[in-house]
């Protein structure tokens, strides 16, 4: 069976690296606002105030750390060939392999945090790496994503 061309991409990852970098501009912007001229924080009366302050900035830093650490992925299936690469702001990194060399995608039935069902459509490359395709709480927009995948790698798919 002849192979078709395909591209998914997750791009989620620029919402998450705008947010946080409005989030710490806007803490930078606030700070340097709310201590010009500078305050003493060890007074009984401010420690509320820099409690508030400080837990904003963890949030931010934290924010910020797990943020940017979650690449761009873009997947690309094309005569027979996987090219998944993944880009952050500082650095990119790209697998290729032959569509044979991988099974059928899978998704990956769960709950989430509210008891809600939550599906999500993997891959397991050749490395041994999980790439998670597409998620969402629709069964069938997931269900329709893999079977594209599954049409353009040429395969059939896996038993449930």
């Amino acid at each position: 069976m002849g192979h078709r061309s395909i591209t998914i991409s997750d791009n989620k990852a620029i919402f998450a690296w705008v947010f946080m970098a409005v989030w710490m501009s806007f803490m930078a912007v606030m700070t340097a606002w709310a201590f010009w001229p500078p305050v003493d924080l060890l007074r009984p009366a401010a420690l509320p105030f820099a409690a508030v302050f400080l837990s904003l900035w963890v949030f931010g830093l934290v924010g910020s750390a797990v943020s940017f650490r979650t690449p761009l992925m873009r997947l690309n299936i094309k005569d027979g060939w996987v090219v998944v690469r993944e880009i952050w702001l500082w650095k990119s990194a790209e697998e290729r392999f032959a569509v044979r060399q991988c099974d059928p995608p899978e998704i990956l039935r769960t709950k989430d945090f509210d008891g809600d069902p939550s599906f999500a459509l993997q891959l397991l490359t050749p490395n041994g790496r999980n790439l998670t395709l597409a998620e969402g709480t629709c069964e069938a927009e997931v269900e329709a994503t893999r079977n594209r995948l599954i049409a353009a790698m040429g395969t059939t798919p896996a038993a449930r």
